[in-house]
């Protein structure tokens, strides 16, 4: 607009000196007053023009100040609304079962401190993460309480702390310990966390009840049963373990979960035969004390030798860890397995879970068996630790679990010089174990867990699970995954990797089975790192175990 005001004033200025060349003849040619005039009014023009132009610019830049200040104010008020909002909501934050296991993995990663040899400090502090985070003043007292719950703390009469060591796979490596004669009133807390654990030591023998009726009104959650008292069978112990159940019945029987720990001189002692004599003699006694409680105790860690006595609080009991009970025939240590599952059938109404330890090595009762599988019908996971191949053949073709969906087998090489009985009365075979032997047991296998230790038995076992049987059926059509450990990686075991690729590829491809999305395997690396990253391509969760993290020398 400006641009074309100063092109008229230019266009009237140019008419103006044409019509003073043509009024030439009569006007003086060096009259320069009058040009300069021209010149005056052609620079007011421009003067007006940007004055104009300055005005309009104010006004604009007034406009755009105010619009400025307006959309201050808005932003100021918008987050004054947005402040009051999330004054009055609480913020999102993390699941408090995932911050609880950022915190547990803490406390068990977590090493004490140590001071440089040969200094002595007075001051240097010795606490974990955990405990300086506890004990800093600026954390609130709601984040002080949740952080205790995922340490450890065991309330106990236990006094060798040199022996406490034993218990760490169990508390981890720096427990909160307090004695059960020196509680104080402000401990109330300690008592209804899940983290706490009352150990009881029967080092005292029946001594040990007088600690227990202190504590009687107490919440009681865990309860773990040590025995460091060195004798020569369990009868001490169970008669100390019986004393305890008659007194206390209906504690132990609430309980979140029970454990009893032997020290290896008092285990596998026979007891579990003379548990079942007294259990027959005391039947009524039993029943007397099951009738005097409703048991609601989920899990249970016992010795086979002690099942018959706590049975009256097994009634609802989900998850059971126990050991195959031994016998000895000849002086060689023999499995009674038999025995031991008829007794389990008491709670395979409820029993959704088992772990069957073999404590030493031994083989399978020569005692001929009526094969009438024992019906568990609830038993969902299985997991048989530590046991020489036969007697898994043994327990496995002894059960009926139809439900079963978790299988780990812990096999055990059968050491230079075991005599292996062998008393199958309907034809039973000594032949590894295959995949093809557990899918016809247990065909809805979704999860497994192996470790063979014999690098033919392996590839036979991943050869199975690769392609489907003379049939066309697949083996374990349900399995979704699958673990595998070892301790030694060697070149050997390079084929493994390739027939478990393989085993991954098929069964992805297949339209008849599920394909492998979760798989677990030793730490592998050079040549083999194809393998790998065919594994990492097809399985969604893929974990390489390093080596040392495992026992046993299997895959």
């Amino acid at each position: 607009m400006f641009e074309e005001m100063r092109n008229e004033m230019d266009n009237v200025l140019k008419s103006s000196q044409i019509d003073r060349h043509e009024l030439e003849v009569v006007a003086f040619d060096n009259d320069s007053i009058k040009e300069q005039r021209r010149d005056v009014d052609r620079s007011c023009m421009l003067l007006h023009i940007n004055s104009m132009q300055l005005e309009i610019f104010r006004r604009a830049a007034q406009t755009k100040q105010e619009e400025s200040s307006a959309l201050a104010a808005e932003k100021y008020r918008l987050i004054a609304r947005i402040d009051d909002q999330q004054g009055s909501t609480p913020l999102s934050t993390l699941p408090n079962e995932v911050l609880a296991q950022i915190f547990s993995h803490l406390y068990w990663s977590d090493a004490i401190p140590a001071a440089q040899p040969g200094l002595f400090d007075p001051f240097f502090d010795r606490r974990t993460t955990l405990q300086r985070l506890v004990d800093d003043g600026d954390t609130p007292v709601e984040w002080k309480g949740f952080i205790n719950q995922q340490i450890p703390c065991a309330i106990t009469n236990f006094g060798n702390i040199r022996r406490w060591g034993l218990f760490e796979p169990r508390f981890g490596p720096h427990p909160r310990v307090l004695p059960m004669s020196d509680l104080h009133e402000n401990s109330e807390d300690v008592w209804s966390r899940p983290s706490t654990t009352i150990v009881i030591d029967l080092f005292e023998g029946l001594g040990v009840v007088e600690h227990l009726e202190k504590i009687r009104l107490k919440p009681w959650r865990n309860v773990l049963i040590s025995e460091f008292v060195s004798t020569k069978s369990s009868s001490v112990a169970l008669k100390i373990a019986k004393s305890i159940l008659q007194n206390f019945g209906n504690k132990l029987a609430n309980l979140d979960s029970l454990e009893f720990y032997e020290t290896p001189q008092n285990a596998f002692g026979g007891g579990f035969f003379e548990a079942q004599a007294s259990l027959s003699i005391e039947n009524n006694e039993s029943d007397g004390l099951a009738s005097q409680f409703t048991s609601r105790l989920p899990h249970a860690s016992l010795p086979s030798h002690l099942l018959p006595l706590f049975h009256p609080i097994l009634s609802t009991i989900s998850d059971l860890e126990t050991t195959i009970p031994t016998d000895y025939v000849f002086g060689i240590p023999t499995s009674n397995v038999d025995d031991l599952l008829l007794l389990l059938t008491l709670c395979s109404s409820t029993l959704q879970s088992m772990t069957l330890i073999n404590g030493q090595s031994s083989t399978p009762s020569s005692r001929s068996r009526v094969r009438q599988r024992l019906p568990f019908s609830q038993l969902k996971k299985l997991n048989i630790d530590s046991s020489a191949e036969n007697i898994v053949v043994d327990i496995l073709t002894a059960i009926d679990c139809p439900s079963l969906r978790h299988l780990t087998l812990n096999i055990s090489p059968i050491a230079p010089g075991d005599i292996i009985l062998s008393g199958d009365s309907d034809g039973g075979t000594n032949d590894p174990i295959s995949a093809i032997f557990l899918h016809n047991i247990i065909p809805d296998i979704e999860h497994i867990s192996l470790g063979f230790g014999n690098l033919e038995q392996d590839e036979q076992f991943l050869s199975d699970l690769a392609n489907p049987n003379e049939s066309g059926k697949w083996v374990f059509p349900s399995l979704d995954s699958m673990k595998f450990e070892s301790t030694v990686f060697s070149p050997a075991q390079i084929p493994l990797l390739k027939a478990l690729a393989k085993v991954v590829i098929n069964r992805a491809r297949s339209d008849a089975t599920k394909a492998i999305r979760c798989l677990s395997v030793p730490e592998f690396s050079g040549e083999e790192s194809a393998y790998c990253d065919t594994l990492r391509l097809f399985v969604p969760e893929m974990q390489f175990i390093a080596d040392q993290s495992y026992e046993q020398s299997d895959w």
